[in-house]
């Protein structure tokens, strides 16, 4: 926090002095006046000595040399970046509030309310950086008022203000801040600027309010009625509804939880509204439904619409209108049709999920024609006993999820009755859910982004089971029912370009599919180790196939033993010696095509990432399917049992090139026993590999994969390798020089001073000559990994480099591996970059 604290000042004063300087420096000659002098009619004056030396120039020096000095630099600033600065911030900003500013302006007097704070304006009174950033932006106001398009201001402030706004003219942007009670006066002068700037620019766009900070209110938990929670909560946001009031005709509404807003709002112009927010949970409890139905009839540019879905059918009464007029209609008349330009739908809450989902399907079918993207959050969570706030809610929650319990509309999602045929982005997410029916998705043909997030993944509390006592509990719709275990329906999405299936739908998703996914350009699947959907995999025939070989006991009883990950946890897995890097032949086969069958391509796939199940699905020659493959990230949860690296085998050729290199070498440690299988993929494109989790990851699989499977990589990450260090390195060094011999002399491109430790002196006079350019091996620069680094390996060929220059390694092309924070380089880099320092120095 320090660390980062200091950086965040460091930029902050250099940034706020370049402003203050520069407007110096302009305004002198505009004016007439001398910095003092303009410093001064704002109650503010330059720190002497000055300590920034912007600075230097403004300040009076005795000597007449100084003076000459200071006429030369007047002027030496061309630009006046002080018209760059558009937003102008107001007291309690976190952007001004850590600038050192006793270092180069204080006050010249000291108002009366703090006359006994220090003079020093030290960082920890507050009062007086007030009083000192108020003067500094009223500054900032007179000299370059035409430039600024936000500020950000405590409606106290609106008052001294007040004489700019007629001169705003780009101002487009307030953000508003207020303290626990807002006074009439504050509200009538924050009001009263908003009203003169819009009279002086009536051609202006209308100005955009944000209510982002201080206009909050209590704790819905607190109140035990609806009621009494709604009239707090309207004594303390009608301030908001008068600044709405002000503008005119908003292209911005943001209701919150205000009572009665659309209401009030009747007479507001809603011709220019573009987007508008409501998180209030009770507007149809409370009878406001038809309100919000004829305000939004009068918004026919209204583009984004965001509701807290705090009750089922909150877009009922939308979907009826659609259904209607589908009844009346051939074709979509955009005329005739509700929210003709509505293209995002925001639907979220803390409610039960089925009023989201619910909410969406409505949502889907009145907006069918002119929805581009759709997004629903759920965070509701399970029940726990004891520990119920807002009991209240509880009780009308149940009573509506009770109702829509068996509705499909509030159990079924991608079966819409209408066409969506501009719908590009939908993302789902609902942090606790039981059985959701996902269907086929035929009504968006053109959808590109598809993520879909549930099953009890997080950390939230699992319900409870049934009690007697709680004759309630049993039928308490929030308790997660049987997971509907029937795999998803094959989707036919030919322009999708972005999928990520997490929980639920990364267990039941249908990899037929992919065969109508050309487009795909990104897929995730991710099954959290928190997510209890396992339990139900047995009863998925494709599931069962894959999570049999991630579960231990379904191995070989005769093949299995215990190993001890990197953490100290004990796993069950393939019988293997892990130290010397030998392991059954049946680790390096593809073993996975059973469940990613069919013939699918996928050649537009750049990013890959697979977590917890669905990785033991992927083997490494899917590459031939996936020939535009950048990154790849292959993560098992953990704990859990060890799974060998699905590698595919050497082919002939390159078991030769190993062979040739075992003879040569002097070293003791070689890789031997290669197994003879398999077909390898040689034109990969991966740049970048992430393998986190228990992984059997031996040398023999890490020279396969820097060789064979990803020999053009420049980012790997290693965790849970269980090799040894010396084999860790080793593979490198393996696989480095099965690399120059497949390149030759070319692979590695960087100037060797004095010769190279590994390359004759033919090769490295050759060497001399190459251009200094990235090639295969020396692309590999960043290698991350959790393996214990001995002294013997120290002693043998690594050294050990300070953090500071791991920059500077990487840059000029050297490998630099991170192991716990320590930082290796091999000992023939670090002669190399010794001798290219001293040449550049």
């Amino acid at each position: 926090m320090d660390g980062c604290s200091s950086r965040f000042r460091t930029s902050q004063d250099k940034l706020f002095a370049l402003f203050l300087a520069s407007l110096l420096y302009h305004q002198q000659e505009l004016t007439g006046k001398d910095a003092a002098s303009i410093l001064a009619e704002f109650g503010l004056q330059l720190v002497k000595p000055a300590k920034i030396p912007f600075f230097q120039p403004f300040l009076p020096s005795k000597q007449e040399h100084d003076h000459g000095i200071a006429a030369q630099q007047k002027n030496s600033m061309t630009v006046d970046y002080s018209k760059y600065l558009t937003v102008l911030y107001g007291l309690n900003n976190a952007e001004w509030y850590y600038i050192k500013h006793h270092q180069f302006v204080r006050l010249i007097e000291m108002p009366d309310h703090l006359r006994e704070v220090k003079e020093d304006g030290s960082d920890d009174d507050s009062d007086y950086k007030d009083v000192l950033f108020s003067n500094y932006n009223r500054l900032l106001l007179h000299y370059n008022v035409e430039s600024i398009t936000l500020m950000s201001f405590h409606v106290s402030e609106a008052q001294q203000y007040l004489p700019m706004a007629t001169k705003l003219a780009n101002l487009r942007e307030i953000v508003l801040t207020k303290g626990k009670a807002m006074p009439d006066q504050h509200l009538q002068d924050t009001v009263a600027f908003i009203r003169a700037n819009k009279q002086a620019f009536p051609r202006k766009p209308c100005l955009r309010l944000d209510f982002s900070r201080g206009w909050q209110c209590n704790d819905m938990s607190e109140f035990t009625s609806i009621a009494q929670s709604r009239t707090l909560v309207s004594d303390c946001m009608t301030a908001r509804v008068e600044l709405y009031r002000a503008i005119g005709e908003p292209e911005e509404l943001d209701a919150q939880i205000i009572p009665r807003f659309y209401r009030m709002m009747e007479d507001v112009g809603t011709e220019r509204l573009l987007r508008l927010y409501d998180s209030d949970n009770f507007r149809i409890d409370v009878g406001e439904s038809s309100d919000m139905e004829a305000f939004l009839r009068r918004c026919p540019r209204l583009q984004t619409l965001a509701l807290s879905t705090g009750h089922p059918f909150i877009l009922s009464w939308a979907a009826q209108v659609a259904r209607d007029q589908a009844d009346k209609l051939q074709q979509f008349n955009s005329s005739k049709t509700l929210l003709p330009r509505l293209e995002c739908l925001d639907l979220g809450s803390r409610r039960p999920y089925r009023f989201d989902i619910h909410a969406l399907n409505d949502g889907m079918t009145a907006f069918s024609q002119t929805l581009t993207a759709v997004y629903v959050k759920n965070g509701h969570g399970f029940r726990v006993r004891d520990q119920e706030e807002e009991a209240w809610f509880l009780d009308r929650d149940l009573a509506l999820s009770r109702q829509i319990r068996t509705a499909p509309l509030a159990n079924t999602i991608g079966d819409w009755p209408f066409l969506l045929p501009r719908l590009r982005s939908l993302d789902i997410y609902i942090r606790c859910a039981g059985s959701l029916r996902v269907g086929s998705f035929d009504k968006c043909p053109n959808l590109e982004e598809m993520s879909l997030h549930y099953g009890a993944v997080g950390s939230g509390p699992r319900a409870l089971e049934p009690n007697d006592e709680d004759p309630g509990n049993e039928n308490d719709p929030r308790r997660q029912a049987p997971m509907d275990t029937s795999m998803f329906p094959k989707w036919n999405l030919p322009k999708l370009k972005e999928l990520m299936l997490c929980g639920a739908p990364a267990m039941l998703f249908n990899y037929d599919s992919l065969e109508e996914m050309s487009m795909l350009e990104k897929l995730t699947l991710a099954v959290d180790r928190t997510t209890d959907l396992q339990i139900w995999s047995q009863d998925i025939p494709r599931l069962s196939t894959y999570t049999n070989r991630f579960n231990a006991h379904v191995l070989s009883g005769d093949t299995t033993t215990t190993a001890t990950t990197a953490t100290g946890v004990e796993n069950t897995a393939i019988a293997t010696d892990i130290s010397d890097g030998s392991i059954d032949n049946a680790s390096t086969v593809s073993s996975g095509n059973d469940v990613w069958r069919g013939s699918w391509t996928l050649p537009m796939l750049r990013d890959l990432d697979l977590r917890g199940p669905p990785a033991t699905a992927f083997t490494f020659d899917l590459l031939k399917r996936l020939p535009s493959l950048v990154s790849l990230c292959l993560k098992l949860t953990h704990p859990g049992p060890c799974q060998p690296l699905p590698l595919v085998a050497f082919t002939p050729a390159i078991l030769a090139e190993l062979e040739a290199r075992d003879r040569d070498s002097d070293d003791g440690d070689t890789i031997k026993d290669i197994p003879q299988s398999g077909e390898v993929h040689v034109e990969s494109k991966l740049e970048k590999i992430s393998i986190h989790g228990p992984w059997i990851i031996t040398a023999v699989d890490l020279v396969v994969l820097l060789t064979e499977h990803a020999p053009f990589l420049k980012d790997l990450s290693l965790h849970m390798t269980q090799m040894s260090e010396a084999r860790f390195f080793d593979a490198f060094r393996d696989a480095d020089e099965m690399l120059r011999r497949r390149f030759g002399p070319e692979w590695d491109a960087r100037p060797i001073p004095n010769g190279d430790l590994a390359l004759s002196c033919e090769e490295a006079s050759h060497s001399l000559s190459l251009p200094f350019k990235p090639l295969p091996g020396r692309s590999l620069v960043d290698v991350y990994g959790n393996c214990h680094v001995g002294a013997h390996v120290l002693m043998d060929y690594m050294e050990i480099i300070d953090a500071d220059e791991v920059g500077d390694y990487r840059g000029h092309g050297i490998r630099v591996f991170d192991v716990w924070d320590r930082y290796f380089v091999h000992k023939r880099d670090r002669e190399w970059f010794k001798s290219v320092r001293a040449g550049e120095e």
